[in-house]
């Protein structure tokens, strides 16, 4: 038996753990996206910090079109000055760095989330098969953050009746005609 704490543990959840923690439910990159806007600095003073410590990211913002090029955004705001202009690539090349951050983590996040609703229904350990089952999810391409956890819940529920039953797994000899 493995306690749930100390797989936790062993996560490297990263940064915005807290601020992942705050979903159960819902498509990941959503929830990604919103996290990333929403931590996003809303003050001159960090966002120029921002832009001065982190202008690969401002140019990634530009050349992946998250953020305007000089040309649009000078046209766009005639009364802009180059602050203006180095602002707006400051916040989007940020909201990029948070997004990568929390990209690098995902899975490792989405693991988290999947634990703490598990000891939330109750569960505080897992014995070698529901660790395999645990292990055998995809978490690369989980698309909904709640898909882990239902997947689990029905597995272990299933993985009980058997051991109620003390009947044979379904892909044992025993079940072939």
């Amino acid at each position: 038996m493995e306690k749930i704490t100390d797989i936790l543990d062993d996560l490297d959840c990263g940064d915005y753990r807290l601020d992942f923690e705050d979903y159960t439910e819902g498509y990941v990159y959503d929830i990604q996206a919103e996290i990333a806007d929403s931590n996003c600095s809303i003050y001159y003073n960090d966002i120029d910090e921002f832009a001065r410590e982190h202008s690969d990211y401002l140019k990634r913002a530009v050349d992946e079109g998250l953020a305007p090029d000089g040309k649009e955004f000078f046209n766009n705001n005639p009364d802009a000055d180059f602050q203006d202009y180095t602002r707006a690539c400051s916040t989007a090349g940020e909201y990029m760095m948070i997004e990568d951050e929390i990209y690098s983590h995902l899975e490792d996040l989405i693991k988290d989330v999947t634990l703490r609703r598990l000891l939330d229904d109750g569960k505080i350990s897992m014995d070698r098969d529901e660790l395999e089952a645990f292990e055998n999810i995809d978490w690369k391409n989980v698309n909904r953050l709640e898909d882990p956890f239902e997947e689990l819940v029905d597995e272990f529920a299933d993985m009980q009746l058997q051991r109620d039953a003390k009947l044979p797994p379904e892909n044992s000899d025993f079940w072939k005609e």
